[in-house]
């Protein structure tokens, strides 16, 4: 004997953005799960991840554009395999999605998976509502902010503090107009419970926050001093990232800050010479050319994101910043006059390939954020490895003054 669990919901996007929801792996992970691989052909199977360990997969049955996804489906611990039928019907300038998971069995032994789909549909057709209507995703932005900076427990610290104890987490400080900064906690304070979960250390707090989000209400315990405080504290909601309106607008940002980066380069690098900028200061630490190398590569590779993002998958990953990235282009550009005019290059190249883009772009909002916030964060990356350079010359000169 089986039944279904149906599901609804109504979206201000129209079909055709709903039924790239489903069928979209960077989209798909921008709402349901947080990996997603698999062929856009219909008969081909699909792998879904999460963090917390779950995986489903299965095959996409019926892909028909731009109202109807069927695909089979097989959590993490189910019985048996289910089917999953979506119906996508124009409401308007927006859409109705129905969701009918089917073929799920009755028992015990299917408790916990009727348990599980009717979650995680529940929740996650509300997250789709939100990424189509914002193009950010619901379970990063409804995570709540405490507003803390985290300290140490060195040897001494809990004597000179007069702490009672050291099990807790221990504030360096907190910022202001947060949460932990409104409910009068400063400095030097041991929080040792939060919503009711008592806290050995930091590793703890993910545990006393889940399902907690911004506009919440916890309650705290700590100790100053010697004295412990119960208080009331109001999780924070986390801002919005900045989103420009158009493509030429973000072309046009994106061209001003390769402008502003190329003045601070310059003014960095004046009378550095070819020696010093291909020498380590460390044998574990980056050269000036190096940094260089990894900031073309970057601008590289943030190009080919783009190309992915177009196209529809992204999966590329960034393993870690092994050789292989620079060798190339140190190959290719020998001496830090070549490389730092390769870098200029390669940021307005950036911003050109942006500019390219079709302005229709900026009205499917989750294509968009998602280049948008990618592109938006380079200008704070190249900045931490002008501040390398800046430390690694630092490091040359006063090596040099040693001999």
């Amino acid at each position: 004997m089986s039944s279904s669990l149906q599901f609804s919901a109504e979206i201000a996007a129209g079909p055709r953005q709903v039924y790239a929801a489903f069928t979209n792996p960077i989209l798909l992970r921008g709402w349901l799960c947080d990996y997603a691989l698999f062929s856009r052909v219909q008969g081909n199977r699909y792998l879904f991840c999460w963090n917390n360990g779950y995986a489903a997969m299965g095959q996409y049955t019926v892909l028909q554009a731009p109202d109807h996804v069927v695909f089979s489906w097989t959590g993490e611990g189910d019985p048996a395999a289910t089917t999953v039928e979506v119906t996508i019907t124009a409401e308007g300038a927006g859409s109705r999605i129905t969701l009918t998971h089917q073929g799920l069995g009755d028992g015990d032994s299917w408790k916990s998976s009727r348990e599980a789909v009717e979650r995680g549909w529940r929740d996650g057709l509300e997250n789709l509502v939100y990424f189509l209507d914002t193009g950010l995703d619901a379970r990063i932005m409804r995570r709540p902010m405490l507003g803390i900076n985290i300290g140490f427990l060195e040897e001494g610290t809990q004597e000179r503090l007069g702490l009672p104890t050291g099990d807790g987490v221990l504030l360096s400080g907190t910022v202001e107009g947060l949460g932990a900064h409104n409910a009068g906690l400063r400095g030097g304070d041991l929080i040792t419970s939060l919503a009711g979960h008592p806290l050995k250390s930091y590793s703890d707090l993910a545990a006393a926050l889940v399902g907690k989000k911004g506009g919440d209400t916890v309650d705290v315990a700590f100790y100053r001093g010697a004295e412990l405080h119960q208080v009331q504290m109001r999780l924070s909601e986390r801002p919005r990232p900045p989103i420009l309106e158009s493509v030429a607008a973000l072309a046009e940002h994106l061209r001003k800050v390769a402008g502003d980066l190329a003045g601070e380069l310059d003014a960095l690098l004046q009378d550095v010479s070819a020696a010093d900028a291909a020498a380590r200061p460390a044998p574990e630490s980056w050269s000036v050319n190096e940094n260089l190398a990894h900031l073309i590569f970057t601008e590289r590779f943030s190009q080919m994101l783009n190309f992915g993002v177009m196209g529809g998958d992204d999966h590329i990953v960034w393993p870690d910043n092994n050789a292989a990235q620079l060798t190339p282009i140190l190959s290719l550009y020998p001496d830090i006059a070549a490389l730092v005019d390769g870098l200029k290059r390669e940021t307005l190249a950036t911003a050109a390939q942006v500019a390219e883009l079709p302005a229709q772009t900026a009205d499917d909002k989750p294509i968009f954020t998602t280049i948008s916030q990618s592109m938006m964060g380079l200008a704070d990356h190249t900045r931490e490895h002008y501040q390398q350079m800046r430390e690694a010359l630092e490091a040359l000169k006063a090596a040099q003054r040693a001999k």
